[in-house]
């Protein structure tokens, strides 16, 4: 049976997470209708829409757990939700930040940049404040109209930044240090195992896509032919399954060690941007027309189990 599809009319939705099938988030950009970015919130019966109290496009959100979650954006906006209310927090820089990735409420990293215009940035949360630490990142990278799009880490001393040109730094709790990822291509989202291999594996390319995995000493190119459409997004459940997603609505399925393209039963044009696997097994794609300056006509695709297409206002 083909996967259910919900369009959220207006914004695109670009990131989604959670910590079950019954506390699921995901973000977007402005859906122009006066109540900001797409904030929705699926509680296993029906989705909210939430009021973020920003119209600034939102590309990415970090669920520690559910009374503590972290939203990047437009503008150098970094949003954390209590579980109640929405606190846009200070930060160091206007750009956008694609990316957040935390061990712990003490210590959360933000990356981004603006695409061949501005340097990508590296900021860390201690807890107390956000603080640009760009100058920590090897001088090779520095200066350069590189943004950095993802963070994704096993623990606090083993964490992959990813970003433009194969970009892909390593911190290890101490200092970084840019590594060779198997590929010149941009990579865009980064995501791994806390034990097993591969402990990490990044997704990107331009026109075509790449698939990098790292078994945890150095990255291999383990991209499949023919290859597959750009990827954006890409999540590992176990040693032999994964999910990467991409341009034109293409869904990639790991199987024991080798990508193949999975037929989803839903044509689409539009990419999807993020994928998430919640613990029951249910898989979750967002996306919509992410390219465009103004992103618009967002969907959700979800593998599994039935789930309501209910938003609440």
């Amino acid at each position: 049976m083909p996967p259910d599809r919900r369009d959220a009319d207006g914004g695109a939705l670009m990131s989604i997470a959670g910590t079950s099938s019954s506390n699921v988030w995901t973000v977007g950009s402005d859906a122009r209708d006066g109540n900001g970015a797409l904030v929705l919130h699926y509680d296993g019966e029906s989705w909210t829409r939430e009021i973020p109290g920003t119209d600034a496009d939102l590309w990415w959100v970090h669920v520690l757990h559910e009374s503590s979650i972290f939203i990047g954006g437009a503008d150098g906006t970094i949003l954390h939700y209590d579980g109640e209310t929405f606190e846009r927090m200070e930060t160091p820089g206007s750009s956008i930040v694609f990316g957040i990735w935390g061990a712990s409420e003490d210590d959360l990293w933000a990356v981004g940049g603006e695409p061949d215009i501005a340097p990508g940035f590296v900021w860390h949360y201690d807890g107390s404040a956000w603080t640009d630490m760009t100058s920590m990142v090897p001088a090779e990278v520095q200066g350069l109209s590189l943004s950095l799009f993802k963070a994704w880490g096993r623990s606090a001393d083993d964490v992959w930044l990813v970003g433009m040109d194969g970009v892909a730094l390593h911190w290890d709790g101490t200092a970084f240090e840019l590594q060779e990822p198997a590929t010149t291509r941009r990579l865009f989202t980064v995501h791994g195992l806390q034990q097993g291999e591969p402990a990490f594996v990044a997704v990107g390319g331009i026109g075509s896509g790449v698939i990098v995995e790292n078994d945890g000493t150095q990255w291999h190119n383990v991209t499949p032919q023919p290859e597959p459409t750009e990827l954006f997004g890409v999540f590992m459940i176990s040693d032999t399954e994964g999910y990467a997603v991409g341009f034109e609505g293409t869904v990639m399925h790991r199987v024991d060690s080798a990508w193949e393209l999975l037929e989803t039963g839903v044509e689409l044009f539009n990419p999807f941007h993020s994928v998430w696997a919640d613990p029951d097994g249910g898989i979750w794609a967002v996306g919509g027309d992410v390219q465009r300056v103004v992103p618009i006509d967002g969907m959700l695709l979800h593998r599994g189990k039935v789930v309501s297409d209910e938003i609440r206002e």
